[in-house]
Order: C-alpha cells, then structure tokens, then sequence
C-alpha cells in the first residue's frame, strides 16, 4: 500500500527524526501526501514539489503546514537552488519520490 511504502521509506531506511528536512517530490500526488504527514507528524521540517497550480494550492493548504512549496509546473525552476534558499544553504536530509508522476 501506499501508507506503508511511504513510512517504510521515511522511518525505516531514510531513519527519519524531528531536526531532518524531507523533500517530497509531487507532494500533491496520493504517495506524496501521504509522505507529508507521516513526515509532519514526526516532526520534520517538509517541502515539496507542485506540478500545477492547483496542486500548489493543496499543498499550501495542508496543515500543520509544510515550509515550502515549490512550483515546478513552468519547467524553469532550480529544485536544488529553492532548496539550498529555504534551508539556509545546508539542503535537505531526505528526498522522497513515488516515480509514477503521469505526464
């Protein structure tokens, strides 16, 4: 199942804790979403990726809230660059990606 994908994924081999910073890939997406909250609900510091505005507006939307959504819906944005500005130049601890984003 997705939840259990997602919480292996977060707990079990990226060994996830309150001070470490999760990048979810297509946050919006049912795995992505999922991912947020287990990651929110242990305390992390979370951003994400939106392939659209709508999907930004979702993400925006969840609480508690995520620190960063960033739209990647114009192809024209450095996730890496958005990134390093919203951690203060360390980057992130965890990057979480399904795969399956459907064009």
């Amino acid at each position: 199942t997705l939840f259990r994908s997602a919480y292996t994924a977060l707990h079990y081999l990226s060994h996830l804790t309150p001070e470490k910073t999760v990048l979810v890939m297509d946050g919006a997406s049912p795995f992505g979403t999922i991912a947020i909250q287990l990651a929110l609900h242990r305390g992390a510091r979370v951003l994400s990726t939106a392939h659209s505005h709508e999907d930004k507006k979702y993400l925006e939307a969840l609480r508690p809230t995520i620190a960063r959504v960033i739209d990647v819906s114009s192809g024209k944005v450095d996730i890496t660059e958005s990134c390093l500005e919203e951690t203060g130049g360390i980057g992130v601890d965890i990057v979480i990606d399904a795969g399956d984003r459907k064009s």
